[in-house]
């Protein structure tokens, strides 16, 4: 009896381990032109008040760039890429104890001639120049990543000033 007791106390020590929950999302800093200067396209949320970018989380067996694509399609219809690359991928524990990997990206758009339309989740858009987005009200995690980032930044303008836009773009 005390043998089976002590395998009743042992199995009432094991902690039940549960898998992590692992999902991922993805952001897509946006670039344009406006009067030949590459400003930031931010965009307000409507639930919390606060800056971010166009982005969400990625659908079951989606890659993270076409995650960007979609997203971007959702929350500002009618803009359209040039290009886009890959700046950044953070892994981190969220308040829900979810682990997450975030992919940034950034890419170069083209404004609708009528005008930004915003989808429901944002309240208001800004266009906050490149040269000044280290001042920025974003996170600090973002201002850096563009920092970080700004020689792709670069690229990505000027191959959308010397490409085909037929060639190589994709339309959101």
């Amino acid at each position: 009896m005390s043998k089976h007791k002590s395998a009743e106390q042992n199995s009432a020590k094991k902690k039940i381990v549960q898998e992590p929950v692992l999902r991922w999302n993805a952001k897509i800093a946006l670039i344009t032109l406006v009067n030949d200067k590459p400003s930031v396209i931010v965009l307000t949320k409507r639930r919390n008040g606060k800056l971010d970018w166009a982005g969400g989380r990625g659908e079951p067996g989606e890659q993270p760039d076409v995650t960007c694509i979609r997203e971007l399609q959702q929350e500002l219809p009618g803009v359209r890429l040039r290009n886009m690359a890959a700046l950044t991928i953070t892994a981190y524990v969220n308040r829900a104890g979810e682990h997450v990997t975030s992919h940034l990206y950034a890419g170069v758009v083209d404004l609708p001639k009528n005008g930004l339309q915003l989808s429901d989740e944002h309240t208001a858009v800004h266009l906050i120049p490149l040269d000044t987005f280290d001042k920025s009200g974003m996170p600090e995690r973002y201002r850096h990543a563009v920092a970080a980032g700004r020689q792709v930044i670069d690229n990505l303008i000027a191959l959308a000033d010397g490409t085909d836009a037929d060639a190589n773009e994709a339309t959101a």
